[in-house]
């Protein structure tokens, strides 16, 4: 499907794929992805990339709302996140204690973490998403719906 593709991303930019049924977005996205291999070429990747996309998936069978379900995309960064909140609810316990030799470590292990949560723009993340759902149409109030209840046009946008 695919043949003679070269394109450049840099960091911070927004791409969009377009073209008829069949031509090969999917494929590309999937090949890039690591999700699929490819017969020839090369892929080159700076080290702390991390590549995600939304596939296009219109049956959605959960019972999470818009905003929940464009969030999926972010997974590592929520899950950077609750690693956080673990941390400071160790530290919170160890910090209670008149000496702990563990609090040490767990205060190193939250800085790099805490980092790391910032220099993916683990901060800035749900507003990314919110923005991205704003320039599809929806509204700040349609964020809470259940994606189970979008017509079939609203299912696509997101």
């Amino acid at each position: 499907i695919l043949e003679n593709i070269c394109f450049t991303v840099n960091e911070g930019d927004k791409i969009g794929i377009i073209g008829i049924n069949g031509t090969g977005k999917t494929t590309l996205m999937k090949i890039i992805s690591g999700e699929y291999g490819y017969d020839e070429g090369d892929i080159y990747t700076s080290k702390d990339c991390e590549i995600g996309y939304l596939q296009q998936n219109t049956n959605f069978l959960s019972n999470n709302t818009i905003l929940e379900e464009v969030l999926e995309v972010f997974k590592p960064l929520i899950d950077m996140e609750n690693y956080l909140r673990e941390l400071e609810h160790k530290i919170a316990e160890e910090g209670s204690k008149s000496s702990s030799p563990i609090l040490d470590k767990l205060m190193d292990d939250y800085s790099h973490a805490l980092e790391d949560f910032a220099s993916k723009n683990g901060y800035g993340y749900k507003s990314e998403a919110k923005g991205v759902l704003k320039g599809l149409g929806f509204k700040d109030e349609d964020m809470d719906k259940p994606i189970n209840i979008l017509s079939g046009g609203e299912k696509t946008r997101v």
